[in-house]
């Protein structure tokens, strides 16, 4: 059972009101054992139950059902095939399987979560990723938060890629940001990111990271 401070970090992470100590206690008790520990074990569980709650809207609906009871009828009546129209997916199931079709090199890369250009150091910014879990579920246009274990020396940039080898976006990382979030592509499909040191020096001794996610999972069967 989790202590009452463990269950504060684990809501301050998800209400981002983690303070600099807090942040480094909470990636802490990730790694704490390998990440074979109870905080880390309910940190992933409350995750897979939002992401769950994100991919199945009946599971949501009635969630939102269930907590506001009699709130949840409006005097004004609301219209539900408008609602409708502005949900209703544009894409083909052929064209949402290749959206989400696995990309050889991307795959090889981010599974073994090792990226360095040299063997002279045992650092490498690979392992410096604390945060976004691999493969993690997003919604278009969530926010994916990074969370690093230690500060790059110098401006990191963020690339984020279809799987068609295709950059979709870049964002530049101020140098010794050790948290930061980026906007998801709006469209839904699997993707990688790519943070690279802008200073070549600096990328010759710890290398770059790589990793994948998915948006709008839930769309297709995976």
């Amino acid at each position: 059972m989790l202590s009452e401070t463990e269950e504060n970090l684990i809501q301050q992470y998800y209400t981002q009101t983690l303070n600099e100590a807090d942040k480094q206690l909470f990636i802490a008790k990730l790694r704490e054992n390998g990440g074979r520990n109870e905080f880390a074990q309910t940190f992933k569980l409350q995750q897979r139950i939002e992401q769950i709650l994100q991919n199945n809207p009946v599971a949501q609906a009635r969630l939102i059902v269930e907590k506001l009871g009699d709130d949840l009828f409006f005097d004004t009546p609301l219209d539900i095939a408008e609602t409708e129209k502005k949900t209703e997916t544009s894409y083909s199931l052929a064209e949402l399987l290749a959206m989400f079709e696995p990309e050889a090199a991307w795959e090889t890369a981010t599974a073994t979560r090792s990226q360095t250009d040299t063997t002279e150091s045992p650092d490498s910014l690979q392992t410096w990723v604390v945060l976004p879990e691999n493969a993690i579920e997003c919604r278009s246009k969530d926010q994916l938060h990074f969370e690093l274990e230690q500060a790059a020396p110098c401006e990191l940039n963020c690339k984020v890629y279809n799987n068609h080898q295709e950059a979709v976006a870049t964002h530049q990382i101020p140098a010794r940001e050790v948290s930061f979030s980026i906007t998801v592509p709006a469209q839904p499909g699997r993707f990688y990111w790519e943070l690279t040191p802008t200073d070549r020096s600096t990328k010759r001794q710890i290398g770059t990271a790589k990793g994948m996610f998915f948006v709008e999972r839930g769309l297709v069967p995976m």
